[in-house]
């Protein structure tokens, strides 16, 4: 069996995983949507959870505690349909590192150390591993699993043949390096796509902040961005693979994001940016009908960071808590509808899933909310003028 190997970069990453009418311009004022809770689901689980997905064709949500490894489905009444622990050892093992199961062909899959899928009771139902060892340079929680066309898709890991050479692997990444590799598990083929577009964004010679990729599926068209952006890429799934379409600016007010650093200095990008571990940019991307909804964090304006002293814990909390959660709302052609919109602090602002009824389910935030429930509440909202 072949063993990937992984390097974690040092850091802290927050992630906090369309209108029928055009405005035109950058007028987005004349729309006024509102995130409003319309409904909510008591689920009777005492321990943390994070909404990892939901099945629009069969109207449940998987939530999963990573620290226990236990997996929840659980339906839009809040009953509990199956409980179980995703085992790390015996015949049903799932190993390797950030596990993060989705649905996947009816199924639970998850990418590690190598392809999984798993029933809905947690029995092992495959596991094909990469035709080549590999690793990779950051493990994030957007290490997810999808299908295109019966081939596995994944973000790409790097082949341990080559050398370990982050700042190689970065520059590769910016200058239109694939994002995402498919491989078919009849042939074993792999292959590259999603190729990183050409912006001005990211100049060479200089790191922008570490290129998790943020991934967003809606039948054939996808979304995908990076951190330390306000800007998104709009891919079309074609039978060559996923095609570039265009760049989708988010037209931020006051955009407040990281500074590059000199790529042969990227060890200290946190240390130059504040040493808070944060870095601003998109969070998620829904769908919530015809509109495309947007969640994103803001920097924190330097006056403000000089007031607290990061290395004391308690100021560190305090600070984090003045991250500006945001949401913006783009029409079906992903022109801006309105932007700078509060997140709800009703809800946790991470894991959150979008239904096929055109809802955001979030988990309660007790602590924000000053009380403790021995359930979880989820919250459903729906935009409204």
């Amino acid at each position: 069996m072949k063993s990937p190997h992984h390097f974690i970069c040092p850091f802290l990453f927050f992630l906090y995983t369309a209108c029928q009418n055009q405005t035109g311009g950058d007028d987005t004022s004349s729309f006024d949507y509102q995130l409003v809770l319309v409904d909510s689901i008591k689920v009777d689980y005492l321990d943390n959870l994070v909404l990892n997905d939901f099945d629009a064709e069969t109207g449940v949500f998987l939530a999963f505690n990573g620290s226990k490894r236990e997996l929840i489905l659980f339906d839009m009444e809040g009953a509990i349909l199956e409980q179980f622990t995703i085992s790390d050892d015996g015949p049903d093992a799932v190993t390797g590192y950030a596990l993060n199961p989705r649905f996947i062909n009816g199924n639970i899959g998850a990418f590690t150390d190598a392809v999984y899928e798993v029933d809905r009771k947690g029995k092992l139902l495959k596991k094909q591993s990469l035709p080549y060892d590999f690793y990779h340079h950051v493990v994030g929680s957007t290490n997810i699993l999808f299908e295109i066309d019966g081939k596995y898709a994944y973000p790409k890991p790097e082949n341990s043949a080559n050398p370990r050479d982050f700042i190689a692997y970065y520059q590769k990444i910016i200058n239109g390096g694939h994002i995402i590799e498919t491989l078919d598990p009849r042939t074993q083929e792999t292959k590259g796509t999603m190729a990183f577009p050409s912006n001005n964004n990211f100049e060479n010679g200089f790191f922008n902040g570490y290129p998790i990729p943020i991934i967003y599926r809606n039948q054939n068209t996808w979304l995908m961005t990076v951190p330390n952006l306000f800007e998104f890429y709009v891919y079309k799934e074609e039978e060559s693979g996923l095609s570039f379409q265009n760049s989708v600016e988010i037209p931020v007010k006051a955009p407040i994001l990281n500074k590059p650093v000199p790529i042969q200095e990227h060890e200290s990008y946190f240390k130059a940016n504040g040493n808070l571990g944060f870095i601003p940019g998109v969070n998620s991307f829904g769908k919530m009908n015809r509109h495309t909804l947007i969640n994103y964090s803001n920097g924190i304006p330097s006056e403000v960071m000089s007031q607290y002293n990061v290395d004391d814990g308690i100021e560190r909390d305090k600070l984090l808590e003045k991250i500006p959660k945001l949401f913006a709302v783009f029409d079906h052609d992903f022109n801006p509808i309105m932007v700078d919109k509060p997140f709800p602090k009703e809800i946790l602002p991470y894991g959150f899933q979008f239904t096929d009824k055109g809802q955001l389910a979030g988990i309660k935030n007790q602590e924000y909310l000053g009380k403790e429930d021995d359930f979880h509440t989820i919250y459903l909202y729906e935009l409204k003028k």
